[in-house]
């Protein structure tokens, strides 16, 4: 996914759905995902921006939940 901005995303998605009703669901999906990201990522963004330093093991920590893996494996 190239850097896409939460607006941007949703306004694919949303026209994709509203304008093309032959959007294959493949792309749907690419749509859904890149939607899906940018907001995490804007979450994150935001949530770093008020937190104070995180340490290495926290990083590594929120790295590994974003991986999908448990925080403690």
């Amino acid at each position: 996914m190239q850097s896409v901005t939460l607006r941007s995303a949703k306004a694919q998605l949303s026209a994709a759905h509203r304008k093309d009703r032959n959007t294959a669901p493949e792309k749907i999906a690419e749509l859904r995902r890149d939607y899906a990201a940018a907001k995490i990522a804007e979450f994150v963004e935001r949530e770093v921006r008020k937190a104070p330093p995180l340490t290495e093991e926290q990083m590594a920590i929120i790295s590994r939940a974003m991986r999908g893996a448990t925080a403690t494996g």
